[in-house]
């Protein structure tokens, strides 16, 4: 296209035609008219890597801008931007050195073409004045129009923008294959550190493997120990996890709430419980002392029992270091770590052998126990045996299952116990009472006409743990389990 015009000079009179290319003059009409409406508004194209609190940086001008219609709250001239949201929160700051300034957000509807205001905000005034604008329950990759201008008049001016999507986390770390290690620690996405006001809540909600209810933990720093108590996850549980961010801002605080279904975060699943056993260099043939510790170590492949509230080590008599027959019931022993120092078993003369097994345990119960290694101790051990000194003579050392004797309620809380045995070939029944490591806790006879029924009341509370009862009837002996649990 082109334009013509007419020139004098002199007497003369020209005609000269100047050309103006069309796209020239449809840049400068665009130019006129950039994003001074929703319908020309300008793309912001935020990337979802980007964490607080960085944000997109704009500049702008609307000294040549006018009133739309669409923006409602104010009369001044503005201009509009567009996004579309990453998230469920979005925070908006303007500031300006030449005008009082307003924020507005609309969404857009195109069924009916119309622009609604989702929320807007004109706290300060002023010129020179700094807005922040934080709008939550968006709905993510869904469009939103942001305007900003002048609250009134025809007075503009240039200003600069920042938009941030406060971006919900995840679960960082891929799930092995065998679980993860309670040993181990969980990331979250980042999104920003506790020195910038970003703090991370963690939900565990146990789906399978024995793991159940949600535990949780909060306002951390995006890094945690799966072994942290506040947690109490199990071994070989399985979890779905979320992960909230929380954003302290001027404003107000935002928490921004993740779901289990993100990357990393569904059927999250925790390690088998690791195995215990005693350290090869205690086993048999080395003779340990019986003031040594015995120790506890990992077997080969499985990590450390991480969690673990206490430990139980299991000792049962054997013949030799072969393990051979195996008598009386095990005894056991409790330890807050993996060291149990051998003073806690009774003293007596010679090497003993002992088979002995380790078990960890955790605030949601008792876990299994590891492979039996045999120990020989030096004066120990074998003493987890009935004493001679506590049999009238060695002919006499006879256990029977012939005799039938009741114990109830069993387990009990060491408060008393009723004891029942019937069909006694005996006018007298002797009755003792031994904890798990021999030593008498009850003693009493009992005259029978056949029948044994008592209620055997404890001076003092019985301690948790197993007990033996010992039943004495001529030359013959019996012994049943009888389990405290207070």
């Amino acid at each position: 296209s082109s334009t013509s015009c007419t020139v004098t000079i002199g007497p003369k009179v020209c005609s000269v035609r100047i050309f103006i290319p069309l796209f020239v003059f449809v840049l400068f009409v665009m130019k006129a008219q950039a994003n001074d409406s929703p319908t020309n508004a300008i793309m912001v194209n935020y990337s979802p890597n980007m964490a607080y609190p960085n944000c997109y940086p704009l500049t702008g001008d609307n000294s040549a801008a006018t009133n739309s219609v669409e923006s409602t709250t104010f009369s001044g001239p503005d201009r509009w931007y567009k996004f579309i949201s990453q998230s469920t929160a979005v925070r908006i700051l303007m500031q300006s050195t030449t005008m009082d300034d307003v924020i507005e957000l609309y969404s857009y509807s195109t069924m009916t073409s119309n622009y609604t205001l989702v929320a807007f905000v004109n706290l300060n005034s002023g010129l020179g004045d700094a807005e922040e604008l934080v709008v939550q329950n968006l709905t993510p990759l869904t469009t939103y129009y942001i305007s900003v201008g002048a609250e009134s008049g025809s007075v503009g001016g240039s200003f600069n923008l920042c938009i941030q999507n406060l971006l919900r986390s995840g679960c960082a770390y891929a799930i092995p294959v065998n679980g993860f290690s309670l040993c181990g620690l969980y990331k979250a996405v980042y999104r920003g550190s506790p020195t910038q006001g970003v703090t991370y809540d963690f939900h565990f909600t146990g789906v399978g493997g024995g793991a159940s209810g949600t535990t949780s933990i909060y306002y951390t720093n995006g890094l945690i120990s799966l072994s942290n108590p506040t947690l109490a996850l199990r071994h070989g549980g399985i979890y779905n996890v979320q992960v909230d961010v929380r954003y302290t801002l001027a404003s107000g605080v935002v928490l921004i709430a993740g779901s289990h279904t993100t990357t990393n975060c569904s059927s999250v699943k925790i390690a088998d419980q690791p195995l215990i056993e005693v350290k090869l260099q205690q086993r048999c043939p080395v003779i340990l002392s019986h003031a040594s510790y015995l120790i506890g170590r990992p077997v080969p492949g499985n990590t450390a029992a991480c969690a673990a509230v206490s430990y139980t080590f299991e000792f049962t008599n054997v013949t030799a270091c072969s393990n051979g027959t195996v008598a009386p019931p095990p005894v056991l022993f409790n330890s807050s770590s993996t060291y149990l120092n051998l003073g806690v078993l009774p003293t007596t003369v010679g090497v003993g052998f002992c088979s002995v097994r380790i078990r960890p345990n955790y605030s949601y119960g008792i876990g299994i126990f590891g492979p039996p290694q045999v120990v020989s101790i030096q004066n120990a051990c074998a003493s987890i045996m009935l004493p001679d000194s506590q049999l009238e003579d060695s002919d006499q050392k006879i256990f029977s299952d012939a005799l039938d004797a009741s114990v109830f309620p069993n387990p009990n809380d060491g408060r008393h116990v009723r004891l029942f045995l019937a069909d006694v070939p005996s006018e007298v029944v002797n009755v003792r009472i031994l904890d798990g490591i021999g030593r008498e806790v009850f003693t009493n006879r009992y005259p029978t006409e056949g029948t044994l029924d008592t209620e055997i009341r404890f001076s003092e509370l019985l301690q948790n743990g197993l007990y033996f009862i010992e039943f004495k009837i001529n030359d013959t002996m019996m012994m049943k389990k009888m389990l405290v649990e207070g």
